[in-house]
């Protein structure tokens, strides 16, 4: 599937489990299935790494000369290590859903959180450039990193002191990433406890709204020159301490900020400790707003076929229209495999049959009432 209809696979999925109250679940699923799945399982990691081998669970081949498992154990450490580092780095269903899932249940804690300070560097507009090759003098390049070093310790304690806010939904999404990124990778990369979080919180929400704060809605128009700079190199300097990195030969001008990103590596640990320690039971049910309270009153008197058209609270969504799009999304992309999976068994073509059969009757639908304006039309004449 083309990147687009990913996007659109997965915001049309995503809509159809918020409405049913089974967004997290099915962002958990998602986890699960890409962490530990069985699809990107290879003949080394099927071995379920070194507490299976030589068990009746490893596969059917058990190791007992010392040497052959020293070297199975060695691989799969290398195998598990270089898996944790690429996780969740490319653009798949999970990614594209639990990006928008943050972006939709996280805009207030997003504004609450960056908002006012990332509407102060945009009306100050201050020149924090450090890249000697962008400025002249020494002496302005050692007043813009206090500059930068001072703004980018304000930004992070704005959302080391965030935790509270944080939506208790997406609290219980990291610390199921979490626990599965443990116990899939945790015995060969230890920093994966942190990792396996931070690639969502910061890389794919903090430092994009960082860098981009009209995007998330968080500034009216795009920042001035200057200040766009100094955001760049504060969500960089974010995306280091996420990564629990430091500068070096590639960005060896950026090498002070090292003392910044070394200070702060604890505080770090423990946003990420804080922000998952939450009960697997935590409610995540919010208060009905007041302003809600009289179109739902009104929504519950209609019959059930009139209900169809009215939009979700509170995100609005039409969920008769997200399954239309699912529909036709399956159906465009099924091509050539239309006609095996017709003959299939099994959900898929349980699901690929009731598709088929819906798009015939939307076709029948339209084609009725096409004749019946029609059949008006000509009666008027």
């Amino acid at each position: 599937m083309i990147p687009q209809e990913l996007k659109r696979l997965s915001e049309c999925l995503l809509n159809i489990f918020q409405v049913s109250g089974q967004a997290s679940e099915w962002i958990m699923a998602l986890v699960e299935e890409e962490i530990d799945g069985t699809l990107k399982e290879t003949s080394v990691s099927r071995l379920r790494f070194s507490r299976r081998l030589g068990s009746s669970d490893a596969g059917e081949v058990t190791y007992t000369n010392a040497g052959d498992r020293e070297l199975v154990v060695r691989d799969l450490g290398n195998n598990a290590k270089l898996e944790a580092n690429l996780l969740f780095r490319g653009n798949t269903l999970l990614t594209k859903a639990l990006d928008f899932h943050m972006k939709r249940l996280g805009k207030e804690y997003l504004e609450e959180t960056l908002g006012e300070k990332l509407q102060e560097i945009a009306d100050r507009d201050p020149d924090c450039e450090v890249d000697p090759n962008r400025i002249g003098s020494s002496h302005e390049v050692d007043r813009n990193w206090k500059r930068l070093i001072s703004l980018t310790e304000e930004m992070w304690e704005a959302i080391a002191s965030s935790v509270h806010r944080c939506p208790a939904e997406l609290r219980l999404i990291f610390r199921h990433i979490r626990a599965c990124a443990e116990d899939r990778y945790g015995d060969f990369l230890r920093t994966v406890t942190y990792s396996s979080v931070s690639g969502f919180l910061f890389l794919r929400f903090f430092c994009p709204a960082v860098l981009n704060p009209k995007l998330f809605g968080l500034l009216k128009d795009h920042p001035k020159m200057r200040a766009r700079r100094t955001l760049t190199l504060i969500a960089k300097s974010l995306q280091g301490l996420a990564n629990m990195s430091t500068f070096g030969a590639k960005e060896h001008w950026m090498e002070p900020m090292n003392s910044f990103l070394n200070g702060h590596r604890q505080e770090f640990k423990n946003f990420i400790d804080n922000i998952c320690s939450i009960s697997p039971t935590a409610s995540t049910v919010s208060p009905i707003p007041p302003s809600y309270s009289t179109p739902l009153a009104i929504l519950q008197r209609l019959p059930p076929t009139s209900r169809e058209g009215f939009p979700s609270l509170p995100y609005l969504i039409d969920h008769a229209r997200n399954f239309a799009e699912l529909v036709q999304l399956w159906l465009d992309n099924t091509g050539e495999l239309a006609e095996n999976l017709a003959q299939e068994d099994g959900d898929l073509a349980k699901f690929h049959n009731i598709c088929v059969a819906l798009n015939a009757r939307t076709r029948d639908s339209r084609l009725r009432y096409t004749n019946y304006v029609n059949d008006r039309g000509d009666a008027r004449q």
